[in-house]
């Protein structure tokens, strides 16, 4: 039995900067890395105050601090704690070696989000989409997004799909899509504890997803474990809908009753900031996002984009 502690706070849901250094083109990436070197070069014993992000101001125009900009602020100053000047000539080529690893491995983490995250052009990227914007998108488009989707999901690897769920809230609900559309379930504990955290925004819609596509009864455990500590919570407007949208999909599936106990009169559903969804709409908004990953999965698109629901 899954357990979650009562806590005497919400847990913090951060929402981070639409322009992030980790979505940036290499190149622009790479310039904003050097200028920010450039400009801790030129300050006392190479320090930077932790809450003051202007230097950023050049490369992101943003001031906000987030634990994006701080885990910046932790690979430039790792980076930067050992000035190459200050080493002896011994030392200076392992230094740059270093050096050189560390980018190799930044510009394969990036390489992983541009691939898997934000692929392709225009503004509205995948991982926009994949809030359910994709579901009203013309047949056409509809049919090569899922398409694009289900590629990746089968070739990308589980160490990838482990860093994407370490980085932010973009990367986290591409990822729980991922693993669902090709139910890895041994990621199912990872999911699930992130489901029960819900310390980011958006993401929390992905791992009902990936929990409603295993279908298993340890995805309605986790399920209803959040239900039961977020529902009672009149300050927590998390992933309530899309968790009961998931268990209603998985009771219709498996032929189960787990989310009659929330529905009854006067139940938990009733009594959270839920109360005026419709849970029946729950539950086609998870249908309907479980028979596309089906048909994605399956090479049956088309199919699906003519029966599908556009209203």
């Amino acid at each position: 039995m899954i357990t979650f502690p009562v806590e005497a706070r919400p847990p913090p849901r951060f929402h981070q900067p639409e322009f992030s250094h980790i979505a940036m083109h290499p190149g622009k990436r790479e310039r904003l890395y050097n200028e920010i070197h450039h400009h801790l070069s030129a300050r006392p014993q190479m320090e930077i105050t932790r809450h003051c992000p202007t230097i950023l101001t050049g490369g992101s125009q943003r001031t906000q601090t987030t634990d994006t900009f701080h885990t910046l602020w932790t690979t430039l100053l790792d980076n930067a704690s050992s000035p190459r000047s200050e080493l002896p000539l011994g030392r200076q080529r392992g230094h740059d070696a270093h050096m050189r690893l560390r980018l190799l491995l930044q510009s394969k983490q990036t390489a992983t989000i541009h691939r898997y995250v934000t692929p392709g052009r225009g503004s509205v990227r995948r991982y926009m989409k994949l809030l359910g914007g994709f579901l009203y998108l013309p047949d056409r488009e509809a049919v090569h997004f899922g398409r694009a989707l289900a590629r990746d999901a089968r070739r990308i690897t589980d160490q990838e799909l482990e860093f994407l769920l370490s980085v932010e809230w973009r990367a986290r609900l591409t990822a729980a899509w991922l693993i669902g559309l090709d139910r890895r379930t041994q990621f199912r504990e990872h999911l699930g504890r992130l489901l029960l955290e819900s310390d980011l925004v958006h993401a929390g819609s992905g791992y009902c997803f990936a929990l409603a596509r295993f279908a298993e009864p340890q995805d309605t455990e986790i399920l209803t474990a959040y239900l039961d500590h977020y529902l009672p919570r009149l300050d927590c407007h998390y992933d309530q809908d899309h968790a009961l949208g998931a268990l209603l999909h998985l009771d219709a599936r498996n032929n189960t009753h787990h989310a009659a106990r929330y529905l009854i009169p006067n139940g938990l559903w009733s009594q959270s900031t839920w109360r005026d969804t419709d849970p029946a709409k729950c539950k086609s908004n998870m249908d309907e996002r479980c028979a596309f990953a089906t048909a994605a999965m399956s090479k049956t698109l088309p199919g699906w984009a003519a029966g599908r629901r556009k209203t």
